[in-house]
């Protein structure tokens, strides 16, 4: 769907920003060098992230995709499995 092609672009350009500016994608790293770096970087950075991920798990306005992710009823063989599954390990039955 495009707006999780939106989130991909955002967040690879997030992470590309990230690599650019520190070096590193290592955690450690980049806290420890984020104190010293211009706050418009690490803004757009953040900015960068926050789009990517909204996009990715669907947040108002870029939620089209999520309606069409229902089923409307389930059908007799995943109840069935659904079932099953719950008697053997929930229930220790079989």
């Amino acid at each position: 769907m495009f707006t999780n092609r939106v989130g991909d672009y955002f967040l690879t350009l997030g992470f590309f920003a990230i690599f650019y500016t520190f070096g590193t994608l290592d955690y450690a790293t980049v806290f420890s060098i984020a104190p010293y770096i211009n706050t418009n970087v690490i803004t757009f950075i953040s900015i960068l992230l926050l789009l990517g991920a909204a996009a990715k798990s669907a947040q108002i306005g870029l939620h089209q995709w999520l309606p069409m992710a229902f089923i409307k009823k389930p059908n007799w063989i995943i109840i069935k499995i659904n079932f099953n599954y719950n008697l053997k390990f929930d229930y220790n039955v079989y």
